[in-house]
Parts: C-alpha cells; structure tokens; sequence
C-alpha cells in the first residue's frame, strides 16, 4: 500500500494488512500522518516504511514481520515521529528501525523477538521512554553509522526493561 499526500494531516484508523508481499505492507512519503489501532501480520518485507513524513503511530500490533528474512516492523528515513502504545512479536531484523537523520520519541513499547529491538542509525535522534524488549536475537539497541555522509546517533533511555536478550545496546 502506498500513501503520498502534502495537503494535510492524514488520519488512518483500523488499518489491518495480513499477508503483505511488497517491499513495504505501508509506505508514507513526505506526508503528516497518524495512524491508529492498526494491525500488520505476515508480511514478507517491511511492515510501514515512513519517509520524510512527519506523524504518530498510535496503538498497533505487529506479528510475524519479514518472513522472507530482513524486514522491519517500523522503518524510518528523514522523519519526525511518534511511536506509543505499540506491540511487535516476531521480526526478523529491527521492530523500530530510525534512520537518515530522523527524530523519534517511543513511549510503552513491547518488543518480543526480534533480531534488534530499536535501532537508531545515520545522525538520528531516539527517544524511548517505558517499554520491554524480550528475547532479542542480537541487541535490544543499536546506534550506528551506516552510511558515511551521516554522523553519529543518540538514544536516550528511560524505564526500559531488557529481558532474555545477551546484549543490551551494540554499536
């Protein structure tokens, strides 16, 4: 599903994708958007992939993200957003993954087995406050410099539980 739009703040409610066979189930480009109670299972590739956008994702499940191997349950590049009230079970690479010099605040996240929990990557901002990681396969966080044009990342940490997972934070 694709979703462009630079009129105004784009409202998405009750949105659910099962079975997704695209590159991304959702991509948002250069739009203001908040996306509410949304379900996303079973997707081959990425679950949203938000680009140059600026918004909220509010109250959504993820499960089984990136059967093909390498999605992420929320992808982000030169964006401003908000994540709250969230669930991800079973991604195979990030469950939040912010990058390209993008800002995120993530409040009462629930992250259970996923490769990394949250990444931050590229000159990008992270924020999480209240959430639990459980059973990482790599690192509950990440901050890292991918490509060379960007500098460094910062998270900043508030009332985070890591349960069952070797790493806390790898760089």
């Amino acid at each position: 599903m694709f979703f462009k739009t630079n009129k105004k703040l784009n409202l998405i409610n009750g949105l659910k994708i099962t079975k997704s066979n695209s590159e991304d189930a959702l991509n948002i480009i250069s739009s203001k958007f908040n996306i509410q109670n949304c379900k996303i299972a079973q997707t081959n590739s990425d679950a949203i992939d938000v680009d140059f956008s600026n918004g909220s994702i509010d109250q959504c499940q993820f499960n089984n993200i990136g059967i093909l191997g390498g999605g992420d349950g929320i992808d982000t590049s030169g964006s401003d957003i908000l994540i709250k009230n969230i669930n991800f079970n079973l991604v195979s690479d990030k469950a939040i993954s912010i990058g390209e010099r993008s800002s995120a605040t993530i409040i009462n996240a629930s992250i259970n087995k996923s490769s990394i929990g949250i990444a931050a990557k590229d000159g990008s901002d992270v924020k999480i406050i209240d959430g639990v990681i459980s059973n990482a396969g790599y690192s509950a966080l990440m901050a890292y410099i991918k490509k060379k044009e960007y500098k460094g990342s910062v998270i900043d940490v508030s009332n985070l539980n890591v349960i069952g997972t070797k790493n806390y934070i790898a760089d």
